[in-house]
């Protein structure tokens, strides 16, 4: 492991991003809709 790569995995705060197509996005959107609850209190 470079010491770059190290020092990330240590701080443990690390993005991954990946590049989908809109499609894609729009499948994941309504898949991830049944993971989510609503806040009660909206404003």
């Amino acid at each position: 492991m470079n010491n770059l790569s190290h020092k990330i995995r240590k701080f443990n705060r690390f993005e991954l991003k990946y590049l989908i197509t809109l499609k894609q996005a729009e499948q994941f959107k309504t898949v991830l809709r049944a993971y989510l609850i609503p806040r009660r209190t909206q404003q």
